[in-house]
């Protein structure tokens, strides 16, 4: 189910100022999802299970890729990767089995590290994989909070979403965390693929 969010608690910051040669702190990490569907007794059941690969290199580009895990835990490659440039400030939808790059954004350009917003937006702290972290709201565009993610300021980076749907709630967090520069083949996809750019928002 698509939200129209309005993640008004966390600052990003794009464009040329003052810090505009700021790098990102370069990341590996995996990624672990849960799907949990609620019950009629009240107790929740897991329901869908992925994993994935997290990478961010200290440019600011990033790579989101997963697959699913079946009940004897067997990866299924789901083909699919959500990828950020953020030299161009364009952020795409890749398919992999089918060779297609679907372009859903373009943000000003160079873009910089995000931090937390201000204490009032702050719903708490947590340690979470190690790293010290602040939770802040997810408001959609009703103004209602559906979710919280966990941010850590140290290092600019959302380590915890969790979101509310109907009947459960989806919670997507980055385990086995390490700051080191990726492999740039991780970036990118093949000149071949065919780039949809119908569905971008922000493209002139």
């Amino acid at each position: 189910m698509k939200f129209s969010m309005l993640l008004a608690c966390l600052t990003l910051v794009f464009g040329c100022v003052a810090d505009s040669l700021a790098q990102f702190t370069p990341v590996v990490a995996k990624i672990k999802i849960r799907h949990y569907r609620t019950q009629s007794d009240g107790k929740e059941e897991v329901v869908k299970v992925r994993e994935g690969f997290y990478y961010r290199s200290s440019a600011g580009d990033e790579m989101k890729t997963d697959f699913s895990v079946n009940e004897n835990g067997e990866r299924r490659e789901l083909g699919k990767s959500h990828y950020v440039n953020a030299s161009t400030g364009k952020i795409y939808s890749l398919k992999h089995n089918v060779g297609k790059a679907e372009l859903h954004q373009k943000i000003q350009s160079p873009r910089l590290p995000r931090t937390a917003a201000g204490p009032d937006n702050i719903l708490g702290e947590e340690v979470i994989n190690g790293l010290s972290c602040v939770a802040l709201p997810v408001i959609n565009a009703d103004e209602e909070t559906i979710g919280k993610f966990w941010v850590s300021p140290d290092v600019a980076l959302t380590v915890k979403r969790e979101m509310s749907l109907p009947g459960g709630r989806h919670v997507w967090e980055l385990y086995d965390i390490q700051f080191t520069e990726p492999d740039p083949a991780k970036f990118g996809f093949s000149s071949e693929y065919t780039v949809d750019e119908s569905k971008c928002v922000g493209c002139e």
